[in-house]
């Protein structure tokens, strides 16, 4: 079982996922925020867990600045039954 909600204005984004597998006990539920503020490009932040037995067993951040046309910066990080990492990408497009 899957849902989605989105809701949208001029400037900001606002998304709401949920996801459950009862043969596991499991329920992943995510949020994820964006704003397009003038001069800048957009800013977007999404943080979601996974639920299995009443548990936070895991769980995922990921950030996202589109600085210009060509550019972006992200940072991702996720842990999951004890492992942890992440990872800051600086992307340039030259084309």
């Amino acid at each position: 079982m899957e849902g989605k909600v989105v809701l949208k204005t001029k400037d900001i984004d606002l998304g709401l996922t949920g996801s459950a597998d009862p043969t596991k006990n499991t329920v992943n539920l995510g949020i994820t925020f964006g704003i397009r503020p003038n001069g800048i490009g957009p800013i977007t932040v999404g943080v979601s867990g996974v639920v299995q037995d009443g548990k936070l067993t895991g769980g995922k951040v990921q950030g996202d600045w589109k600085l210009d046309k060509n550019t972006t910066l992200s940072v991702q990080g996720s842990s999951d039954k004890g492992a942890t990492q992440g990872v800051v990408l600086f992307s340039k497009s030259f084309w």
